[in-house]
């Protein structure tokens, strides 16, 4: 699922990319969890010490949960320097990315 498109519009979180991304699954005992992805590398699991009603609950408790995440995550110096390292190597034709 998209991030960015759950989004409450009276939200005041912060708004994820379309390039991250987050797929839900339920545990055996019923817990529901999250894998945070950006450009398709799983980069965070997240779970919440909660039983839901429905998997809609769930996903956007976990999604709320995940632009938080996003948010703290981006705004880490080793996050900003990784961004500009891919970027130096996309420009040189090392990868880092797939163009579009």
């Amino acid at each position: 699922m998209n991030i960015h498109s759950s989004r409450p519009l009276e939200s005041d979180e912060p708004l994820a990319s379309s390039e991250w991304t987050m797929t839900v699954d339920k545990n055996e005992s019923g817990y529901y969890f999250a894998s945070v992805a950006r450009g398709g590398q799983v980069l965070c699991r997240l779970s919440l010490n909660s039983h839901f009603d429905t998997r809609e609950a769930a996903e956007r408790a976990l999604a709320s949960r995940a632009r938080e995440w996003i948010a703290d995550f981006c705004g880490r110096p080793t996050s900003r320097g990784n961004t500009r390292d891919e970027d130096r190597k996309r420009a040189e034709g090392f990868g880092g990315g797939s163009e579009q």
